[in-house]
């Protein structure tokens, strides 16, 4: 259930807090960045950029005219991030959207490599070529799946799916 646009509010104005020591009292998404914009924050990064979107549906339009706004004028690395490669497509790509030709660089990142699994895998001490490889066949190169071992400290793979999923 995505959370109320201003509890995501709160959520930019707790970050900012914690890296400025003050923060205006924020009531939408769009007064956040429009105060990340004024004050000039060098990096601002949106994780996960589609479910902002289930509570604000007109963020991208509220986005491109600050960034319409300030692009000349301020120094603000602005990085937007999403799981959902269709709809991050949709959002920057497409002709009519209101982020087309905004992004000044797009990466699509894959999975991690086997072998790059199987070092991070033999660093949580699954040292085990099977085990490795029976980890590796579940879990795939989601990097999220090996933090949460991490995580937990689970080295078996029949522990860590039945405490991941």
């Amino acid at each position: 259930m995505p959370k109320e646009e201003k509890q995501v509010a709160k959520d930019f104005e707790k970050e900012i807090r914690s890296k400025f020591g003050y923060s205006p009292s924020l009531n939408s998404v769009a007064e956040a960045l429009e105060y990340v914009f004024a004050r000039n924050i060098e990096l601002v990064c949106l994780d996960e950029f589609p479910n902002v979107l289930a509570v604000n549906k007109a963020l991208p339009f509220e986005l491109q005219k600050l960034w319409d706004e300030n692009k000349d004028r301020k120094e603000v690395l602005l990085v937007v991030s999403g799981s959902y490669v269709g709809m991050m497509k949709k959002l920057f790509a497409a002709k009519k959207a209101p982020l087309f030709n905004r992004a000044t660089n797009t990466i699509k990142l894959g999975q991690l490599q086997f072998e790059t699994v199987v070092e991070m895998l033999a660093d949580l001490g699954i040292r085990d070529s099977r085990e490795q490889v029976a980890h590796y066949l579940v879990f795939g190169g989601v990097p999220y799946y090996y933090l949460l071992l991490e995580k937990h400290g689970l080295k078996s793979l029949s522990r860590s799916i039945n405490a991941l999923f």
